[in-house]
């Protein structure tokens, strides 16, 4: 099983990868289509496909006025989710509050390869892309 996720964030895009034997991987990058090459290469590279292979984009939910930033979130949502489609890949739409049961372990995994700060800037959207990972994956587990 791989669980591929992404977190479309107000500065950058996280993209990251968990597996059922816990290997992950975890990046953000600026630009959204950098972020869809990263999966895009690794999605067949790094573990076996099987059926349960999921791609989760996080969706964008408001209530109210859309600022600058918000517009350009709807809009690398909408390229990612259109992007999987049209690959074909197995995709599923997330809301944030789905992540959040999964930040902690996300930190932990983070801090275990050298990342001080996970909350930071340059980390926090790949974190919030592992967090989807972790807590689909721990969905998943329980449904059996």
């Amino acid at each position: 099983m791989k669980i591929w996720a992404f977190d479309p964030g107000s500065n950058a895009t996280g993209v990251a990868c968990y597996t059922s034997d816990d290997n992950w991987l975890a990046n953000q990058f600026v630009d959204p289509v950098k972020a869809w090459e990263f999966f895009y290469d690794n999605w067949t590279m790094s573990w076996d496909n099987s059926d349960d292979d999921i791609a989760i984009v996080e969706d964008y939910r408001s209530a109210g006025h859309i600022t600058s930033q918000a517009k350009a979130t709807i809009e690398v949502v909408g390229y990612l989710k259109n992007s999987l489609r049209q690959e074909g890949y197995p995709l599923i739409m997330r809301v944030e509050q789905h992540r959040l049961s999964g930040v902690t372990k996300a930190d932990e995994l983070l801090i275990s390869r050298g990342v001080m700060k996970p909350e930071s800037v340059n980390w926090k959207d790949a974190r919030s892309a592992l967090a989807h990972c972790i807590t689909y994956h721990r969905q998943f587990v329980e449904r059996g």
